[in-house]
């Protein structure tokens, strides 16, 4: 699928606290799949005129934005990747995990 899996043949899954995307998901009684709005090595967008930009000229475009203003900046999400066996922290975000092992 086009955007939603990785390089690598990994997809991500996010657990929101976001009350547009939260909304969506219970409503329609499924998750909702969907790439990030950042852009890898782009740093974060927090408005969607800054995001319009972002994709201008791109092959891949988003193929809808929900406008819910400009958002705030909070700290980032944390990311774990677990492949196969192996569980490693690739950006330590708000949530803070430690493995002991």
């Amino acid at each position: 699928m086009n955007g939603v899996v990785g390089q690598d043949g990994t997809v991500a899954v996010r657990v929101t606290n976001a009350k547009v995307p939260r909304y969506l998901s219970q409503e329609l009684g499924n998750p909702v799949v969907a790439t990030s709005a950042n852009l890898a090595d782009l740093g974060d967008v927090y408005d969607a005129k800054e995001l319009i930009k972002t994709y201008e000229g791109r092959e891949f475009q988003p193929e809808g934005i929900i406008d819910v203003g400009v958002l705030p900046k909070n700290l980032p999400t944390t990311i774990v990747s677990v492949v196969d066996d192996k569980i490693e922290i690739l950006r330590q975000g708000e949530i803070k995990i430690n493995f002991e092992f």
